[in-house]
């Protein structure tokens, strides 16, 4: 039929001179004609012109097959993807690889597909199958990623091979798991194998929340919070503390562990005592004579056991005798001491757990040099001195291995560091910081970067979960805790009166009502009296200037006045501007806009119980009367409109 297919190319290769059908099998020759067809089919069809019909012919393909034979078989060398699944090299290393097949994956006990797949990656000698994950899954939807595309794939990982196989051993379930944002597109003429040059470091715009691990990420500290505190509860749960609240928690601890310590100490040494007294009841007498008559040393300790003073032998006793007595009992002392510290630490360690806290570090991160306002919250656990003193604040670093962990409730990305994870100086930046005025917070279009304001302010009472800032020109504004205040560690600090700097307050343009905005404080949020930024230090020191020429009660009972006819306004029925009121407002921006108005209204009450009943009908004040129900509107159809109709009675059938 004049057509040349796998067994004829097989058999003339195996009877090809130079060629030992011995260390060659058939399926060796298939694997390789299926790739060298391949190779060349896609060539010709990139040069037709110069190529077609002239490049995959037999001659050709035998010649390639003996090049490969000659390079595996003669001279040992191996292919990138053989060296991988022999676990001779390692599967993390940079490699060219191209897109053979792409197959979508089925879950034959849901009966159905489960929406993922599968790509079989080849280094153009042997293949090997890959997961991906949901954002290259959406790369092949949308064709950017195809059969036939070269892929750069760094930092991949093979699972369900521990001991290594050859690619024709290689079982049913041996993956490569490959992560998005540690696959790039190569270029069509990249040569298949490892990279020896790795790419420069990604920006912030190509890592995507849901593509896993980051090998290079270029970017500067943009923001250092305080550090935070992880601890786990016995019932599985998580609370994350500030460094005060921490400390408090902390001391708590201490002291009750303290108490339960000595309550235990007393109950061992009141048991210890009574196994003595029961020792000392079983003893028989011991007399002078009976000393006299023993002869070691060792007899004589333990016939000395249970008497207490042993000066009344003091005339038997020979001075070593009485040395070795004395070292017995302080061996033994200090024995029973030691079995008394082990019983308290296991009988504390089981009333009372050790705690389980764990420090972590969150920063912001963006490009300052592109001057974008992309960024993304990178979080470090146990962070060591020397990372915490690398991630401050206008530092550009090159950060090694993160992993990206999806968004925020705020749609920040979100990035995670681990054991693997390095950083790498590479300058500095200058990152500026101001403290924005509350006249500007009145302006429904003002957008702070990332989100976040710095303000200063008087602090004017409020609730228990929030309290109001105020400046110089009665411009106020809320400041919403998702905890009681007194919780928060800053109840000395935001105490009524105060001048007070709060940094990191996340900001909505949502929450604008009226002349009240509010702003919502995070566990990224700080407040003090003493600010360290410099920026916060001269916004404070010149509110303090103003509000010093001013009469301090009279101006703050003038702010109290004010904000409660700016509440009366609001229950009073007015209704919000349209320049200010937004159609989309998330239910958590609409229940912190509740929290300021119930809470605000405390001022006009007379109410001074502070009981746990009070509280909760005050918590639940704050979500308001639910929405009018909106009219269904149902539509009749014609036919049901008609008139009736008897139905007409069949004469032939009662026929």
């Amino acid at each position: 039929e004049d057509s040349v297919g796998v067994a004829e190319v097989t058999r003339a290769f195996l009877a090809s001179p130079a060629v030992d059908p011995a260390l060659v099998s058939a399926e060796w020759v298939r694997n390789h004609y299926r790739w060298i067809v391949l190779k060349m089919a896609a060539t010709e069809r990139m040069f037709p012109e110069q190529l077609a019909n002239r490049y995959l012919t037999p001659d050709n393909l035998l010649l390639q097959l003996k090049y490969r034979y000659d390079r595996e078989i003669d001279l040992c060398q191996r292919s990138a993807l053989r060296k991988v699944l022999e676990k001779d090299e390692s599967s993390t290393k940079p490699m060219v690889l191209f897109v053979a097949d792409i197959s979508n994956v089925t879950d034959k006990e849901a009966g159905g597909e489960r929406g993922e797949r599968e790509m079989l990656l080849s280094d153009g000698w042997y293949s090997v199958m890959a997961t991906v994950d949901r954002e290259m899954s959406m790369m092949v939807r949308r064709t950017v990623v195809r059969v036939g595309t070269k892929l750069l794939v760094m930092g991949a990982e093979l699972i369900n091979n521990e001991n290594g196989c050859h690619p024709f051993e290689t079982p049913a379930n041996v993956r490569l798991r490959v992560w998005t944002n540690s696959t790039r597109r190569a270029r069509w003429h990249s040569r298949l194998g490892f990279c020896p040059h790795l790419p420069p470091p990604a920006r912030l715009r190509g890592v995507l929340g849901r593509g896993g691990t980051v090998p290079a990420l270029a970017a500067t500290v943009v923001r250092t919070y305080p550090l935070l505190f992880l601890e786990k509860l016995s019932g599985g749960k998580t609370v994350i503390r500030g460094e005060k609240t921490e400390q408090a928690a902390e001391d708590a601890y201490q002291l009750k562990r303290q108490q339960c310590a000595e309550s235990i100490l007393s109950q061992l040494q009141g048991e210890a005592e009574a196994v003595r007294c029961r020792d000392r009841r079983k003893q028989q007498p011991v007399t002078r004579r009976s000393v006299r008559q023993v002869g070691s040393t060792q007899e004589l300790l333990s016939l000395l056991e249970g008497v207490e003073d042993i000066s009344v032998f003091q005339e038997v006793l020979t001075s070593d005798q009485v040395s070795a007595i004395q070292e017995r009992r302080q061996e033994e002392a200090s024995r029973q001491q030691q079995e008394l510290q082990d019983k308290l630490v296991r009988r504390l360690d089981e009333k009372m757990a050790p705690r389980s806290v764990t420090r972590m570090l969150k920063v912001r991160l963006g490009n300052e040099e592109e001057r974008s306002d992309r960024s993304a919250l990178l979080t470090v656990w146990n962070p060591s001195d020397d990372v915490l003193s690398l991630l401050a604040e206008s530092n550009s670093l090159t950060f090694h291995n993160l992993s990206a962990s999806g968004y925020s409730r705020y749609g920040d990305l979100q990035l995670t560091g681990n054991r693997q994870t390095r950083y790498t100086l590479r300058g500095h930046c200058e990152v500026p910081r101001q403290a924005t005025p509350l006249s500007v917070l009145h302006n429904a279009d003002h957008r702070p970067r990332y989100s976040e304001l710095d303000v200063v302010g008087m602090v004017l009472p409020g609730s228990d979960r929030l309290v109001y800032l105020a400046d110089a020109n009665y411009n106020f504004l809320g400041v919403s805790f998702c905890t009681d205040i007194k919780d928060t560690g800053f109840s000395n600090t935001i105490s009524p009166g105060s001048v007070v700097s709060a940094s990191n307050l996340h900001w909505s343009c949502n929450l604008v009502s009226w002349s009240l905005p509010s702003a919502f404080a995070t566990e990224m949020s700080s407040f003090s009296q003493h600010p360290r930024q410099p920026h916060l230090q001269d916004a404070l020191q010149q509110l303090r200037d103003r509000l010093s020429s001013l009469d301090s009660e009279a101006y703050r009972d003038e702010c109290v006045k004010r904000i409660k006819s700016l509440i009366d306004q609001r229950n009073s029925g007015g209704s919000v501007p349209a320049s200010v009121a937004t159609p989309a407002t998330s239910s958590n921006e609409r229940s912190l806009t509740r929290t300021a108005v119930v809470a605000s209204s405390r001022l006009n009450s007379s109410e001074t119980d502070d009981t746990p009943t009070n509280r909760r009908l005050a918590w639940l004040e704050q979500f308001g009367e639910p929405p009018a129900l909106s009219p269904i509107a149902l539509s009749t159809p014609r036919r049901l409109k008609r008139s009736f109709r008897p139905p007409k009675k069949d004469l032939s059938e009662s026929r």
